[in-house]
C-alpha cells in the first residue's frame, strides 16, 4: 500500500511502501495438492487390536501412507485403509502404500525443480472411536513407522486433541523450518525416507468385542515448482 500525506504547503509527499509484497518466481508455479482415504479398524471378540496408529510421508513426489506391521489386517481384525469408494489403498497383509498425486505427475516435468511449503492433515473420526479418546499428531524427521503405544507420543512435541458431540475433526500441519527443508529438489529425484518429515497419527481405542471404528482423512500440500524445462511436455 502507497501511503500519501501532504504538508504545510500543500505540496504532496509520496511514502514509499512499508512492506514488501511476495510475488511468485518469474519462471515458477505453485500447486495444491490434495488426497483423500479413510483408515478403519476392527476389533475382533477379545478387543486384541485397540490402536489407530499410522504416518504420512510429507513429499509429493513419493507421498506414502505406512501403518503399523502388527496392526495390518489379518483374517477379520486389524486396519483396513481404502480410497473412499470402497476399493483397497493398502493390500491385506501390506503395511504401505505410494499415494499419487495426479497435479503433480502432470505438471512435474514441466519443471526441473520443487519444494514444498506446507503439508496439512485433517482427521475426521466417527462415534465408534470414542470421544473421550484424544488424537495425538506429530511430526518426525526420518522415522517412517507409525507409534507403537503413548509413551512413544509424548516423548516428543505433539499436539493432542479431544473430540466433542459437535467437533469431531482435528486438524495438524507442518511448514519447513530449517534450511534445509526449505531448499528445491530436482523432480526427477525421489528422497529418501531420512530426508523426510512424516506426520504420525495416533488414538488409542478402548478394547470392544467387535468394535470398528474409523478416520476419514484428507490431505493437502502446497508445492512450488521452477525453472521451466527447455522441451515442453504434452499433457495430454
Amino acid at each position: 500500500m502507497v501511503y500519501k500525506k501532504y504538508n504545510n504547503n500543500k505540496k504532496k509527499i509520496v511514502r514509499k511502501r512499508r512492506t514488501t509484497i511476495p510475488r511468485a518466481p518469474k519462471d515458477g508455479q505453485s500447486l495444491l495438492l490434495s488426497a483423500y482415504f479413510e483408515v478403519s479398524l476392527k476389533q475382533i471378540a477379545d478387543g486384541a487390536q485397540d490402536k489407530m496408529a499410522y504416518s504420512i510421508r510429507c513429499n509429493p513426489r513419493n507421498c506414502s501412507l505406512t501403518i503399523d506391521r502388527a496392526a495390518v489386517e489379518l483374517g477379520n481384525a486389524g486396519i483396513v485403509v481404502q480410497k473412499g469408494d470402497n476399493s483397497l489403498l493398502i493390500a491385506k497383509d501390506a503395511t504401505s502404500q505410494r499415494i499419487d498425486f495426479a497435479r503433480f505427475a502432470q505438471f512435474a516435468p514441466l519443471y526441473q525443480q520443487y519444494k514444498i511449503n506446507f503439508v496439512k492433515v485433517s482427521v475426521m473420526v466417527d462415534r465408534e472411536c470414542g470421544l473421550e479418546n484424544p488424537i495425538c499428531f506429530n511430526t518426525d524427521k526420518s522415522e517412517v513407522a507409525p507409534h507403537a503405544n503413548m509413551s512413544q507420543v509424548v516423548a516428543s512435541a505433539h499436539k493432542e486433541y479431544t473430540m466433542t458431540e459437535s467437533r469431531r475433526t482435528a486438524k495438524y500441519g507442518w511448514k519447513p523450518k530449517d534450511t534445509a527443508d526449505k531448499e528445491y529438489h530436482n523432480t526427477n529425484q525421489e528422497l529418501t525416507a531420512a530426508a523426510c518429515h512424516h506426520i504420525k497419527v495416533f488414538q488409542e481405542l478402548e478394547k470392544k468385542a467387535n468394535g470398528f471404528c474409523k478416520h476419514r482423512v484428507s490431505l493437502t500440500m502446497g508445492v512450488s515448482l521452477k525453472d521451466s524445462t527447455s522441451t515442453p511436455v504434452s499433457l495430454n
